[in-house]
């Protein structure tokens, strides 16, 4: 127990070391969220030509990485991408389109 003075009146506060749990972003948000940032990000030419995967999960942070395949033109892409525990997508990298 840790005794404060604030403005002459004490205080008792107590320090609970319990730890925060953070709402992790389930795979099926976490596929959705980076298909529609793929969407934004290749423009209404393309389509999807594969589902879409998540690769990995970093255990300490709760971020998924995920990959997403498209189509635009006749060249097809590899996008990648790291969801946030609010389902947002941040972009990583993009493959150079093949045919």
């Amino acid at each position: 127990m840790n005794q404060v003075i604030i403005g002459g009146v004490t205080c008792l506060c107590l320090a609970l070391s319990l730890p925060i749990a953070a709402e992790e972003c389930s795979d099926r948000d976490a596929l959705r969220s980076s298909m529609a940032a793929s969407e934004r990000l290749l423009g209404l030419e393309s389509s999807s030509f594969k589902k879409p995967v998540v690769l990995k999960r970093h255990h300490p942070s709760k971020r998924k990485e995920v990959a997403t395949y498209f189509e635009r033109r006749d060249l097809h892409y590899t996008l990648y991408w790291l969801v946030f525990d609010d389902c947002q997508a941040g972009f990583i990298k993009r493959t150079k389109g093949k045919y």
